[in-house]
């Protein structure tokens, strides 16, 4: 594989716009899994209010912060009564 500067230019381009057609892919996708997990997160607080009777239920960390969200984050959620 050449590094980058024995590319020429058009591959140098190449290279990028796959790059950030990746990324965007990726974005795309990471989008996805928080969407999915915001659904996990509602029916789990139905779950909890309607089979275990919770009357408080919250969603913490990744999920709730704008940039923190990763494919690596799970659905924290804590529940009282």
């Amino acid at each position: 594989m050449p590094i980058a500067h024995e590319l020429t230019h058009l591959e140098l381009a190449q290279d990028r716009k796959t790059a950030r057609n990746r990324h965007e892919y990726e974005q795309k996708q990471l989008a996805l899994r928080k969407e999915r997990a915001w659904d996990l997160a509602r029916q789990a607080a139905v779950l909890l209010r309607t089979q275990y009777q919770a009357d408080r239920i919250v969603v913490f960390g990744s999920l709730v912060q704008r940039q923190g969200f990763t494919h690596w984050s799970d659905v924290d959620i804590a529940a009282w009564g």
